[in-house]
């Protein structure tokens, strides 16, 4: 008994800390910042009350007063539950007290607030045990205000788990009133529980002499904190919902919380608890498909005997040039957009070649032919393409450097947001209050990354119009359309079908950690019913909301395919009637920005991405093609006179060095201002006014297409050759192919090593940083399998 009593005050003193540590915290954030960000700090005393309960039947019961009653103890949980809780320990007494089921328990459960999952790996290879995880979450948001994990007896269920914490919320939660009533209640109760053996401590170290001493005196104390602990801990509860002179902590005293419950039961694998046979399926095709590689480049390395067996050889044609070190591909090929791998790599699927059999059985020339047509698939004949670079430099190839360094700086900004709603930051004061991370600099460069989208928007817009405008003309001023749109649909939408397949079905199921259950579910939610719009690219508005589309990050691939539909009109244009073309383009981008500055302004829309504004903005703005056309016309425009300028050199414009050093300037300025400008916001949460949000997310993205546009031409036109050298170096070129799949592939893997983390991140510039470099390396090593 006096150890488990030393146990239990001890997590009390280090729990109580912990609820005061995040309270100042708390009292230094800005008072209007609402969503999760003052939820997840200032709801963790409701979270606090449910830890001291459990670790209070965790640890002090079935000491020396010798609680057995369950009924009465534990109303509402199972007897096997209880018993388990109560006398476990008791009944290894044999054993070391490090050894004992129920201490190990303890140790492998949750202690620290607001978000501790516990050791979760030591509870799952403890016998009889299981492990659970318990958020709270704000109703309607994604994000948990707190969460526990718990190692309980094996013979416990969420039922259970809902009973001990005195949270049988349901699926419509309970106002934070009614948790904080019924966490006082627990505390009173809790209380009692203590005070039978508490005080006879007490009363013993008040006597003196014999069966006083100082072992009676340090549990006297022991007691007294536990019960500080205890009554602050109610107090806190009362404060939080509303009970305590304000309008309590969360939602205004109106505040409504989900207790949800996962445990081992709910995890849904290949064929345990699955619903269909497809993952299943699914899986075997793609062990089939990595088998059937496998065998491939084994025959083609027994093929190349003669050459050592190595997979040098077989690079696969060279890639054609016309006489200005441009790619002479047909226009299908060329327009894929900026972020697939560079539209000519699909000259270089070559057939390969095959060896005519004379005499022989029919069965020997069926395998010939079966080995030969494998061989496609060979590594050796697929990575020196690859790797393969063209033989002359032209003069735009600074976009595969621009394309690479766009990737980067996305795959930079999703490391820091997408863990949050799956297994978040144990620290979130040190990146949401008004002194931390969200106010600095550095913050703003990684957060920036949400700008590099439009990179991809422009660069699309302008391989299409350069590129374009020349196909044009090879072919007599007509397109056909059709077969266009079919070879573009047919070339990106494998590898996009693909990317959904392996995140819904295999990715999803493969794993194991506190959060994977969360991490399954995220998935299932999104995947199950709407999937089918994403293959049609009507995933931006069918479902209108973006947060229930399977792979959320794939709006982008929607826009896109509706922009490169809108495309050929616009060549067409420019071939037959260049003023007209350029009419229309202006009045598509004025149409654009007045609907999006009012749909900004309408719906209380706002750049603060950890605010309700933002998620305004996403729900009606962010992600639809009517408000992100503008980068893409900005492109073409800028492929139109580059062509122009590129193709004629007499037409290009004579400047001063001062006017080129001027354009150059704002160029700059316009790339630092998109990135630096919304800092002032950050500083003071959501401080900007409607039309203030309304212009910066209107206007932002086109001047940051035209920024790209500007350096893009000094490099065409060798007015920036430090830069241009930099941006064209034949080292992008490979990676420059696989942004396409490292578009695809980046938020399956930061999705995934959160959902199998076993504990949640700390936030640091360190931790983005370095898992960053991570990520990038693995989005592009799973996107080289996907090319």
């Amino acid at each position: 008994p006096s150890a488990r009593t030393t146990t239990f005050a001890k997590g009390m003193v280090g729990s109580t800390a912990t609820a005061i540590r995040s309270d100042a915290h708390m009292q230094a954030m800005p008072a209007g910042m609402v969503g999760f960000t003052s939820t997840a700090l200032r709801g963790k005393a409701i979270f606090a009350m449910m830890v001291f309960i459990l670790s209070l039947f965790g640890s002090a019961a079935g000491g020396d007063v010798g609680l057995t009653n369950c009924s009465a103890v534990m109303p509402g949980i199972n007897l096997g539950c209880c018993h388990s809780l109560l006398v476990s320990n008791a009944s290894s007494t044999d054993l070391p007290a490090s050894r004992r089921p129920l201490t190990r328990m303890a140790y492998a459960s949750g202690k620290s607030l607001p978000y501790d999952a516990g050791h979760y790996h030591t509870c799952k290879n403890t016998d009889g045990a299981a492990y659970f995880l318990l958020g709270w979450h704000i109703v309607q948001k994604d994000l948990p205000v707190a969460e526990l994990g718990l190692c309980l007896p094996a013979m416990c269920s969420k039922v259970d788990v809902e009973a001990l914490v005195g949270a049988g919320y349901g699926d419509s939660g309970v106002s934070t009133a009614a948790v904080a009533s019924r966490t006082q209640a627990a505390v009173i109760k809790a209380e009692r529980v203590v005070s039978g053996f508490g005080a006879s401590f007490c009363a013993r170290a008040s006597q003196g002499g014999p069966r006083g001493g100082a072992s009676a005196a340090a549990h006297c104390r022991e007691y007294r904190v536990v019960m500080a602990a205890l009554d602050a801990a109610m107090a806190l509860a009362a404060e939080a919902g509303g009970g305590g002179g304000g309008d309590g902590w969360i939602g205004n005293g109106g505040g409504t919380v989900r207790l949800i419950v996962t445990g081992g039961d709910d995890r849904i694998g290949f064929v345990q608890r699955a619903t269909s046979g497809w993952a299943a399926f699914f899986l075997a095709a793609t062990m089939a498909l990595l088998l059937t590689v496998s065998v491939a480049t084994g025959l083609d390395l027994m093929g190349q005997g003669g050459s050592g067996g190595s997979c040098g050889g077989g690079g696969g044609a060279p890639r054609r040039h016309d006489g200005n070190g441009e790619l002479a591909e047909p226009l299908m090929q060329h327009a894929e957009g900026a972020v697939p791998a560079p539209a000519a790599a699909a000259a270089l699927v070559v057939a390969p070649a095959t060896t005519p059999y004379r005499g022989g059985s029919t069965a020997m020339t069926l395998t010939a032919v079966i080995s030969d047509k494998l061989k496609v698939l060979s590594l050796c004949r697929n990575l020196p393409k690859l790797l393969a670079s063209p033989g002359r430099a032209g003069p735009t190839d600074c976009l595969n450097g621009m394309r690479v360094v766009s990737m980067i700086w996305i795959i930079l900004g999703h490391t820091m947001m997408m863990p949050a709603p799956i297994n978040g930051y144990d620290n979130p004061e040190d990146l949401l209050a008004r002194w931390g991370a969200r106010g600095s600099m550095w913050f703003q460069l990684v957060i920036g990354g949400e700008i590099a989208v439009d990179s991809f928007f422009y660069l699309s817009g302008f391989l299409m119009a350069y590129l374009g405008v020349k196909d044009l003309e090879r072919r007599g001023g007509k397109i056909p359309v059709l077969r266009m749109v079919a070879h573009r649909y047919v070339r990106i939408t494998p590898a996009f079908a693909a990317t959904l397949i392996f995140y819904s079905e295999i990715a999803s199921r493969v794993g194991d950690g506190p959060f994977f259950i969360r991490f399954q579910r995220s998935i299932f939610r999104r995947c199950d019913k709407m999937w089918w719009s994403e293959l049609l690219y009507l995933h931006n508005f069918l479902p209108f909301d973006s947060d229930k589309v399977c792979m959320g990050w794939s709006w982008y691939l929607g826009n896109d395919f509706i922009f490169f539909l809108c495309s050929p009109a616009i060549l067409l244009l420019h071939h037959h009637c260049p003023r007209t073309m350029w009419l229309a383009m202006a009045g598509v981008a004025a149409a654009s920005f007045v609907l999006t500055f009012w749909l900004v302004v309408h719906h209380g829309g706002g750049l603060y991405i950890f605010g309700d504004t933002y998620t305004n903005y996403s729900l009606h703005a962010y992600s639809k093609p009517y408000c992100r056309i503008p980068a893409y016309l900005v492109g073409m425009a800028f492929g139109f006179i580059n062509e122009r300028w590129i193709s004629d050199e007499t037409r290009q414009p004579k400047l001063s060095p001062t006017t080129r050093a001027c354009y150059l300037s704002a160029a700059a300025v316009g790339l630092l201002a998109c990135v630096f400008v919304p800092l002032s916001d950050y500083r003071d949460a959501e401080s900007w006014p409607p039309w203030a949000n309304g212009l910066f997310l209107t206007f932002s993205r086109p001047v940051w297409a035209a920024s790209l546009g500007v350096i893009t031409t000094g490099c065409t036109l060798g007015k920036l050759p430090k830069l241009n050298a930099f941006l064209a170096s034949p080292r992008w070129i490979p990676l420059a192919r696989l942004t396409f799949g490292a578009y695809l592939m980046h938020p399956v893997v930061i999705k995934w090593f959160a959902g199998t983390a076993t504990a949640s991140y700390h936030f640091s510039m360190h931790y983005v940083a370095s898992s960053a470099l991570f990520n990038t390396v693995c989005a592009f090593a799973l996107a080289a399998v996907l090319w």
